[in-house]
């Protein structure tokens, strides 16, 4: 057995507080086998893999019991160069594991470390380069390498010393399809070679043929354990990723939602089930025909076809929006509220019949019609207001109200579900301009959406165009949706309705300027760093400047002539550590807003940066724990703020 946990428990110290983590957990990994662990955000799968490289209890302070054993060895036992010859880990982003600046550097490292002669080191990196495939790669800086180039210089890394047994943490996390598939073929090679793995991630459609296993867990304690033939008769993939995840929220929240609203929505869940199959295709056909803009004919065709594929999207939404049924009033008394309370119940064991088995599928499907529950906006929100922050999770969408139906966006967030839904509660039906601050997912993922939604007439993107399978989806869908795409210049202003914006920094690093920076860095940098006014409140809006960002930006500002002073600022970068002290001062704002995510694995927002701009006399609101984010300046000139949690 290459890999056991045996009753494990563990328990974090927060604050003097002592926080349950695992409870009573059991699992196997066999030799050569390839196992997954998932389960929603916090359910326990990064604990799951510290106990196993022995991170916890040495690096995490917490409480273990139980086994924890690798090769048949208590890991409790092993000296840390026995368990990186026993244990190899691969973390969610490859650059933040990574010692030196090029490939051959690092392949080396963790032998050097473990005291390897330079023999040695020399044949077993060469025997690792050819077994992963990285052998074009070596001597190449890590900066200059694909998503998918770091993550197989990661992989050779965690093998470099031996182990038989390989942990991954979302390792799908920063990859496009290409990077996805190379993953799978890559992990099947090891696989073969007899290579233990345990995969910790929430996408499952990518290891389908690999894994042998899944073991779910929720709550810190394995709530399923399933074979790999078993989960594929469950229910389709394409299905059960479309549906399972918003289907588990709304039933969860169904006698709250209803208390609030009234009402029940019959087809949000199986309108989105029907469209998920066409996303992909669509996408794919989009880029392609930008891809092969050279060649007009073939462009041309590869267009239409995607225009034919977009079809059903369009189709569907307007079908379900269409349909008599589709909002039921419900009854808020004590007896509607128990009654929708067991129909969710029920509701809940249909649909983990209907995964568990294919011939449940139909019998889900239906179901769907009666499960597809909405979630209400309160009715006092959100008043008064002239910008939105919004609550889209760990990113930024940022609405600027232009009229009581139109506004300016500044970023689209992770996914498009909570930006619609922020935009729905506003009222918004137009967006002329949409602003992309860069090309990260966290500020792009909703783009999509908001074009075929709300047909911008201009998007404004920064000049760095990286990554550029980011920058070429954002390309092809601006072309598919008739928005012209505009390259971000510092002094640029324009006006829509009442907001009056200006770019400040539009910066494209390069040469000595970015020297020892990340790849990330860098592109944090070329953010578009804008100030927005609204019949006279000033917003700051950096998207992820850091410091040497943000000190292009006081640059710009200077020679501009244009002030930083604001009477709010987004805190560049979700809050991070990383902030330049000037910049904070330079914008004098009232009101610091953090746009991050609920318990993010960032540490966004920064205690320290929190405590920076709380001590320049800032109040701080935050998307994580407050909801989205209202503002809107009094006569007195005081900012008013409101809160929904969506």
């Amino acid at each position: 057995m290459s890999l056991r946990l045996d009753g494990c428990c563990v328990t974090y110290l927060d604050d003097g507080a002592r926080v349950s983590a695992l409870e009573d957990l059991s699992l196997d990994v066999p030799d050569g086998r390839v196992v997954l662990l998932t389960g929603p955000s916090g359910c326990g799968k990064s604990t799951v893999l510290r106990c196993v490289n022995g991170l916890v209890p040495a690096f995490h302070e917490a409480r273990l019991t139980g086994g924890v054993e690798v090769d048949g060895r208590p890991v409790a036992e092993m000296t840390l160069s026995g368990l990186a010859a026993a244990v190899g880990t691969v973390f969610q982003d490859p650059r933040s594991e990574f010692f030196t600046f090029d490939v051959t550097s690092e392949l080396a490292f963790p032998c050097e470390n473990l005291g390897w002669e330079g023999g040695s080191i020399r044949r077993r990196l060469g025997e690792v380069a050819e077994r992963v495939g990285i052998t074009g790669l070596l001597g190449r800086r890590l900066a200059r390498l694909s998503s998918g180039e770091k993550q197989k210089v990661a992989i050779a890394v965690a093998l470099m010393p031996g182990p038989r047994t390989l942990l991954f943490d979302e390792p799908s996390a920063n990859l496009d399809d290409e990077g996805l598939a190379m993953l799978r073929d890559l992990l099947a090679r090891l696989k073969a070679e007899g290579v233990s793995a345990l995969v910790a991630d929430h996408r499952l459609a990518y290891l389908d043929g690999v894994m042998d296993r899944c073991a779910i867990l929720d709550g810190g304690r394995l709530v399923d354990d399933v074979g790999a033939q078993e989960l594929r008769e469950r229910a389709p993939a394409w299905f059960a990723e479309a549906v399972a995840v918003p289907l588990a929220a709304q039933l969860a929240t169904v006698p709250l939602t209803t208390a609030l609203s009234g009402q029940v929505s019959v087809v949000g869940v199986m309108a989105n089930a029907l469209a998920g199959p066409f996303v992909g295709p669509a996408t794919v056909l989009g880029l392609a025909a930008t891809v092969l803009i050279w060649v007009p004919p073939v462009a041309a065709a590869v267009a239409w076809v995607a225009g034919w594929v977009v079809q059903p999207i369009l189709w569907i939404a307007h079908l379900g929006a269409a349909m008599p049924g589709a909002v039921l009033e419900w009854p808020t008394t004590p007896l509607g509220m128990l009654t929708s309370a067991l129909l969710a119940g029920v509701a809940a064991v249909l649909a983990r019949a209907g995964l568990r088995r294919r011939a449940g599928f139909l019998l889900l499907a239906l179901g769907l019609l009666l499960a597809g529950w909405i979630r209400p906006v309160p009715l006092d929100w959100p008043g008064r207001w002239q910008a939105v922050f919004c609550d889209v999770g760990q990113g930024d969408a940022t609405v600027l109200r232009a009229d009581e139906t139109t506004a300016v966006l500044v970023d689209t967030g992770p996914e498009p579900g909570p930006t619609i839904a922020c935009l729905e509660s506003l009222g918004i039906e137009r967006i002329p301009l949409l602003v992309l601050t860069h090309f990260h997912a966290d500020h792009i993922g909703g783009t999509e959406a908001v074009l075929s939604r709300f047909h911008p007439e201009l998007v404004l993107v920064s000049p760095l165009r990286s990554p550029g399978f980011a920058a070429a989806s954002v390309e092809a869908a601006a072309e598919a949706h008739g928005a012209r795409l505009l390259v971000a210049e510092p002094g640029q202003r324009m006006r829509v309705g009442d907001v009056d914006w200006v770019t400040v920094s539009a910066w494209q690093p390069g040469g000595a300027s970015v020297a020892g920076e990340s790849e990330s860095s860098v592109q944090n940098d070329s953010s578009v760093v804008g100030i927005a006014e609204i019949s006279g409140l000033r917003i700051l809006l950096p998207g992820d400047a850091e410091p040497g960002g943000q000190e292009q930006a006081i640059r710009r500002a200077r020679k501009l002539g244009i002030p930083l002073s604001a009477h709010v600022l987004k805190i560049p970068h979700h809050g991070s550590s990383r902030q330049e002290p000037e910049f904070l001062e330079a914008s004098s704002a009232q009101l610091a807003v953090a746009s991050c995510g609920l318990g993010n694995d960032y540490g966004h927002p920064s205690p320290k940066t929190l405590s920076r701009v709380t001590s320049l006399g800032m109040a701080v609101a935050r998307t994580d724990t407050e909801g989205s984010i209202a503002v809107s300046s009094g006569e007195d000139g005081r900012i008013g703020v409101r809160r929904w949690r969506g």
